[in-house]
């Protein structure tokens, strides 16, 4: 008999008939995702295009409350950032807008060059240990380094925030539900630049791959959890933020 090659489901070595919640402290990751200058800050490369921003202050509000109930509950986070480049953009990602490769189109724009101020976070920002991957396409999931987070975290729930809601925040639930994760996305916290595009792409992540649940919903959810103790934190920490954690104690000390 061929021996199987599948991948264990995240939480499979949970005991038999353990329940998994959503938003449980103990099944949770938040993942944040693309909140960075050229997406959110008006000077970034999409308020200068003209793009409405409107929506963005008021969700990244909204992130920076889950971040901070998150932390004090125990819910690791994990921050997602885009970077673009040559050596990382491919000539069909270049042209995704155009009628082809090779027929006198521009090439698509460029948005969070490798180190330029654009691709930096935008209010939102990772502590010493906490866990960052880099992206280079519009799903999380695309990321090797994304990947192996979520491994380390051995996290089942993942809870999205982020923007924009209808393509890196989508695109990552949709991956997530095909890589057996319960997924659920923070409807508040996340924006796009068109009010209409936002709404439909929530109605479409609650309808068919997940959960919409309220900034409200999730932070009541985990304030009603107990704070972080050490047995809880040693559940939701990584290795290196547990080091980080030791430092930063004897600094304090």
């Amino acid at each position: 008999m061929t021996p199987s090659t599948s991948t264990p489901s995240p939480g499979a070595d949970r005991p038999a008939g353990g329940p998994i919640s959503r938003l449980s402290p103990r099944d949770a990751l938040l993942v944040l995702i693309d909140v960075q200058n050229d997406f959110c800050h008006p000077r970034g490369t999409m308020g200068r295009r003209g793009m409405d921003l409107s929506a963005v202050p008021p969700a990244v509000a909204n992130a920076e409350l889950l971040l901070a109930a998150a932390r004090g509950a125990g819910v690791p986070p994990l921050f997602v950032r885009t970077v673009h480049g040559e050596g990382v953009d491919s000539d069909a990602w270049r042209h995704r807008y155009a009628a082809g490769i090779g027929t006198g189109e521009r090439p698509a724009p460029g948005n969070c060059l490798e180190g330029s101020w654009g691709a930096e976070f935008y209010r939102l920002r990772p502590r010493p240990g906490e866990s960052v991957a880099v992206k280079h396409r519009y799903s999380a999931f695309g990321s090797p380094g994304f990947r192996a987070a979520l491994a380390a975290h051995g996290r089942p729930a993942l809870v999205l925030a982020g923007v924009t809601t209808n393509v890196c925040v989508e695109s990552t639930l949709r991956s997530a539900v095909d890589a057996d994760h319960l997924a659920s996305v923070v409807s508040d916290a996340c924006a796009a630049y068109d009010a209409a595009e936002h709404a439909a792409a929530v109605t479409v992540m609650a309808r068919h791959f997940g959960r919409s649940f309220t900034t409200a919903d999730v932070v009541a959810h985990w304030r009603r959890e107990k704070p972080a103790t050490p047995e809880t934190r040693a559940t939701s920490e990584t290795p290196e933020t547990r080091k980080a954690r030791r430092e930063e104690v004897r600094r304090d000390g």
